[in-house]
Formats: structure tokens, C-alpha cells, sequence
């Protein structure tokens, strides 16, 4: 098992990843394009509309060799936090620990209701995926 490091430097870079992806959320139409198999456990690569370029991830490259790319999107079930984590090995994913201690830096709430399933993001590479709601449609988001 590879170790996973979150020192100061990681989670400042981990901090600027959330500001700038929380204030480019991808619009309903964006991710209703491209999200064809919403509920499955794993996406193959083939199960991934070809003519469709989702928009741009913010990446964090964190010390062992992982790599977390962060989205916010809006959804029918409202706005969601979009955790992609992925290991620098062909054929790899990372273990579930390591994906639970980067929800974890990433904001992700302890024990709050999440989806979780497998993707095949290029040819031979997978990361596991991580989408938790923030905030439901009509919610009151004023302090």
C-alpha cells in the first residue's frame, strides 16, 4: 500500500482546488450531457459519451504518486462536491483509505450521504469518484 502525505503545502493547494472549482460549478446541461450512466458502480471508458468534453477539473498532484481532481456541478438533486482520485500506475486504484482521508481534506462531511463508484478516465486508468450534495435545490444558503 502506497502512503499518502497531506502536510501544509498539500492542503493550501487542497484549499485553492475547492475556492477556485466552488466558484466554476458546472451547469445542469454541462453534466446532464456527459453523465449517461449516473447510477452505475463502475464507468468503462466505452460507457462515456465520445462527443462530449467535460469541462476542466481543478487537479492537486499529492505526495505518494495520487492525484484528486475537484468539481463542484450542479445536479438535478442540487449542487455537488465531485471528488475524482486516481494513482500514478496504469491499471491502479487508490485504496479506499487514502480516498477517505482526501474527501475528508477536500470538505467532504464525516458520515454524510455520498455516491461512490469506479471510472475509467483514459485508456487503462481509473479513479474512484466521490459526489456528495451541498446544497438541495430551494435550500435557504443564507446565513
Amino acid at each position: 500500500m502506497r502512503g499518502l502525505v497531506i502536510d501544509d503545502n498539500v492542503r493550501r493547494e487542497i484549499e485553492a482546488a475547492v475556492a477556485l472549482a466552488a466558484s466554476r460549478p458546472v451547469p445542469l446541461e454541462v453534466v446532464m450531457s456527459f453523465s449517461k450512466n449516473e447510477h452505475a458502480d463502475h464507468i468503462a471508458l466505452a460507457d462515456r459519451p465520445a462527443d462530449v468534453r467535460r469541462p476542466e477539473s481543478q487537479h492537486v498532484f499529492i505526495p505518494i504518486g495520487y492525484r484528486a481532481s475537484i468539481s463542484f456541478e450542479q445536479q438535478p438533486s442540487g449542487l455537488v462536491r465531485h471528488l475524482s482520485v486516481s494513482v500514478d500506475r496504469p491499471g491502479m486504484v487508490p485504496n479506499m483509505l487514502a480516498v477517505g482521508m482526501l474527501a475528508e481534506a477536500f470538505g467532504f462531511q464525516h458520515g454524510a450521504p455520498r455516491q461512490i463508484w469506479s471510472e475509467e478516465f483514459e485508456p487503462g486508468q481509473f479513479a474512484i469518484n466521490v459526489a456528495e450534495l451541498v446544497i438541495a435545490p430551494g435550500s435557504d444558503t443564507r446565513q
